[in-house]
């Protein structure tokens, strides 16, 4: 799979991933969920070095996939606002990074 791809879907994982965690953060369910989607971006994420572009590319990627869906599942919101919602997100989307690109 090309470069440009693995960011995709890695992007995609994390940012579903991210969107469960700040959403349900007690749901045993989405907890699962979000270790398994971080769980393939890492076996991914193993594969390669990253550079800034990459890593700039793959942050906009994946908060853009979080904030769909946390767009998308206004049921889980509570009460809290978006914003916050997608903060938090963007925190442990940040974490991912820190974690796991910058090696």
């Amino acid at each position: 799979m090309s470069r440009k791809n693995i960011l995709k879907t890695m992007a995609s994982l994390i940012g579903n991933a991210a969107a469960h965690r700040a959403l349900e953060p007690s749901s045993a369910f989405s907890l699962r969920e979000a270790w398994l989607y971080e769980t393939q971006a890492t076996e991914e994420a193993e594969m390669r070095a990253w550079n800034d572009g990459d890593i700039a590319l793959f942050r906009d990627r994946a908060l853009r996939y979080a904030s769909n869906v946390i767009k998308k599942r206004t049921y889980a919101h509570r009460g809290r606002a978006v914003m916050e919602i997608n903060a938090q997100a963007a925190r442990l989307v940040d974490e991912f990074i820190e974690k796991e690109l910058r090696r």
